[in-house]
């Protein structure tokens, strides 16, 4: 299964981490804009989903995800 494996580096600390799946938050309350496909993203098997979309933890319980945003809506599904 291919997964997501960001590297983020800030003030000169590197960390990495696999993901099963990604959470775009990037306006809920604006038409949902997704970013154009990343390299290897046609074979990732997880669930691509923006924020507009979700509607419930019901089916992401024991997975590991990513949210990629910083806005209300990223702040309000880290708690979700």
């Amino acid at each position: 299964m291919i997964r997501i494996h960001l590297s983020v580096k800030e003030l000169g600390n590197k960390c990495s981490e696999v993901f099963d799946g990604v959470l775009l938050c990037c306006g809920h309350h604006a038409i949902p804009r997704l970013p154009s496909p990343w390299p290897g993203q046609d074979q990732f098997k997880g669930r691509v989903i923006h924020s507009h979309s979700y509607r419930s933890h019901k089916g992401y319980e024991d997975k590991v995800i990513v949210i990629v945003g910083i806005g209300n809506s990223g702040g309000d599904l880290q708690w979700s």
